[in-house]
């Protein structure tokens, strides 16, 4: 198995932007009445643009966080509305990380261009998402360069595909619903070769559906044994990789 031939600067873009979006599902809830708020409607809502790229163009790390060294998670929870339209921005988790993370996480969602609002039976409805959003300081200590960047890229010490097919537990609730695909995760490999921080990579709006074989992704990538680290004029060095990973169910 190789790695992929995606255009590793764009999928990395929102890594060197000091920021890191993991995934976005909607969430279970749902209001009464003409204004329900679907969690799963019929067709889900979906960003018509990069989200990598908005996110690298348009946040700023706060300075006040910068300065103090202030890092964390903040999960914003939106509305996306009938026209696609952004309302109901909140942090649901994160809000106490302060150094303004909190109000800059917000302050990106509710600026976002419109999606394409999702639908039931054929009609557009409003429903509800939760952006999982990761505010990471880079210092030159713990500078992680793109594949491009170095003059050896990392390289796997053992057969990837072999070991897939030797420990990947597919899940029986993925089995059940004939679930397939392919799950992008990017990750960091230190100088002495150990990988660190993967995160779902999505080459388009994420497939709640997806999420188990995403955690089952994380859990083998977690899980590898050591890699060749890259190297720059022969001294190790943190690089990024992107790891492919994929699931197909046993044919009769």
């Amino acid at each position: 198995m190789r790695l992929t031939s995606l255009n590793f600067k764009s999928v990395i873009t929102t890594v060197l932007a000091f920021i890191c979006f993991t995934s976005v599902y909607a969430q279970s809830h749902t209001t009464a009445g003409a204004d329900t708020i679907r969690s799963t409607p019929d067709v889900m809502p979906k960003a018509p643009y990069d989200w990598s790229r908005y996110l690298a163009k348009n946040l700023r790390y706060p300075k006040v966080a910068r300065e103090d060294g202030i890092q964390g998670k903040v999960y914003i929870s939106f509305v996306v509305e009938r026209d696609g339209s952004i309302t109901n921005v909140v942090a649901t988790q994160g809000g106490e990380i302060g150094g303004g993370i909190p109000e800059e996480a917000i302050r990106v969602v509710q600026s976002m261009p419109k999606w394409e609002p999702g639908m039931q039976d054929g009609v557009t409805v409003r429903c509800y998402f939760t952006v999982p959003l990761n505010f990471m300081l880079q210092t030159k200590e713990s500078t992680v360069y793109m594949p491009d960047k170095v003059h050896s890229k990392p390289i796997p010490m053992f057969n990837i595909a072999a070991y897939l097919q030797k420990n990947m537990q597919y899940p029986g609730a993925a089995i059940k619903d004939n679930l397939e695909g392919v799950v992008y995760v990017i990750c960091t490999i230190n100088e002495k070769g150990i990988l660190e921080q993967p995160v779902i990579f999505h080459k388009e709006e994420a497939n709640p559906k997806m999420k188990i074989l995403e955690e089952e992704a994380l859990r083998l990538v977690r899980s590898m044994p050591s890699w060749l680290p890259a190297k720059i004029r022969q001294a190790p060095v943190k690089c990024y990789t992107l790891i492919p990973v994929t699931f197909t169910l046993p044919r009769k």
